[in-house]
């Protein structure tokens, strides 16, 4: 078992309303190693989560950043994720698809197994900007259940992952909305949500058109995303403290979860 931690800064740009989130075996506020070189020397481990080598955390926020502590498994959170390599992301294999850089640390963090209290994980919310939308939209850890339920059986053979009894939206807007999985609001939010991934994936894997950027794809990707939140906002007009209990963020506004600089065209 290792101490780790939960780092943040702003995504894509300084004053981002979304954060980027990535793990590490050791307290970058007391050694900030100035490269990954440094860190293997080290015999430390650095989680990328699909983002690039940061030297601290946002030093602007509290705490240097730092989100969370906690103690992990080393040898099964290196066989969910990899550390110490930028292209080790779990099952997040298209980023923006089958999701961002929220669920590679939750891959992360799952070593944590049942001794990770869930109110750790409700830790996130208050503390990730972003992470309840992306949680709400691509799951706890990312759309591609059936590759990650066999990875948690080679891994942690004695606990692996059980699927959600359902999507973390509607288990989300049930709670939020103190009401029952039939209501007519929460059916709506799931279509829409089921529509939105049908849409991703089209317009993720569409074929590429002469001159495309992959920075022109990922807005793409986050247009269709503020669509889904205006549609959200406007099932739940009025009840702006739901809405905010559901996604993390208040009605109308806009968030860009799929970084214009990580996406890369699907092969």
């Amino acid at each position: 078992m290792i101490d780790t931690f939960v780092w943040v800064k702003p995504a894509f740009f300084r004053y981002s309303p979304v954060d980027h989130t990535w793990v590490t075996s050791y307290d970058s506020r007391i050694t900030p190693y100035p490269s990954i070189r440094d860190v293997k020397k080290a015999n430390e481990l650095f989680w990328y989560c699909k983002g690039d080598f940061h030297k601290t955390g946002d030093p602007r926020r509290s705490k240097g950043g730092l989100v969370l502590g906690c103690t992990l498994d080393k040898q099964v959170a290196q066989c969910l994720v990899g550390a110490n390599d930028p292209n080790r992301n779990g099952t997040i294999n298209v980023y923006g698809i089958h999701g961002v850089c929220h669920q590679i640390t939750n891959q992360v963090l799952y070593s944590g197994g049942i001794s990770l209290p869930r109110s750790r994980w409700w830790h996130l919310k208050k503390k990730v900007r972003g992470y309840w939308l992306s949680r709400a939209i691509y799951g706890q850890y990312g759309l591609r259940k059936d590759e990650w339920y066999e990875r948690t059986v080679h891994c942690i053979p004695s606990y692996a992952y059980r699927y959600p009894r359902m999507p973390e939206l509607l288990h989300s807007a049930i709670l939020a909305l103190n009401t029952l999985a039939s209501d007519e609001r929460i059916t709506i939010l799931e279509s829409l949500r089921v529509q939105l991934l049908f849409d991703i994936r089209e317009i993720g894997y569409a074929t590429r058109e002469l001159n495309e950027t992959s920075e022109q794809r990922a807005n793409k990707i986050n247009d269709r995303i503020h669509q889904f939140e205006a549609d959200a906002s406007q099932v739940l007009e009025g009840e702006p403290d739901a809405y905010y209990k559901i996604f993390g963020t208040k009605p109308r506004e806009r968030h860009d979860l799929v970084d214009p600089n990580l996406f890369v065209f699907p092969e």
